[in-house]
């Protein structure tokens, strides 16, 4: 039985890396995302995972790691100052913290299992995320993340 839903949008918040340019309320299309110490990782799978959208837009991109230990995937981690340091997650932040511009909990994993639970390729799936606060300022985050949404269901509303 084929299914009705033939596009999925993801939208939401995120945290800015340090060296991202990406300026804080402004929302983009993740265009590579990476697993870094998630559930899912797995040595096999091909990164960056990308989305599947015909559609075309010209909304600015961006790219996010994916993890597990959201508040955790920080310099403590480079410092080992954090309580719960695992292999992955030293390995994910020592790869992706100062070369990628966001990080949150949901993208990667999204674009895997979209990917995975499609072998037709006739889903049409895409996250717009934004930079609520930069990476150990949460109170960024109250101040940002009301505005991000906003803008995030608007761009989603765009493109469907």
């Amino acid at each position: 039985m084929k299914s009705k839903v033939n596009k999925i949008i993801l939208i939401g918040t995120a945290g800015k890396l340090p060296n991202s340019s990406k300026k804080l309320g402004d929302v983009y299309i993740i265009d590579q995302a990476y697993l870094g110490a998630t559930a899912v990782d797995d040595d096999s799978i091909k990164q960056p995972l990308t989305p599947n959208f015909l559609v075309k837009c010209d909304f600015s991109t961006a790219s996010i790691v994916s993890t597990d230990f959201f508040y955790g995937f920080s310099e403590r981690v480079l410092s080992g100052n954090y309580p719960n340091q695992t292999q992955r997650l030293i390995q994910a932040v020592n790869q992706y913290f100062y070369t990628t511009d966001l990080v949150d909990m949901e993208v990667a994993q999204f674009y895997h299992f979209c990917n995975l639970f499609d072998p037709e390729k006739s889903l049409n799936y895409i996250a717009i995320k934004g930079a609520a606060n930069t990476i150990g300022n949460a109170e960024e985050q109250i101040e940002n993340s009301s505005i991000v949404i906003q803008n995030a269901i608007e761009r989603a509303i765009a493109l469907l």
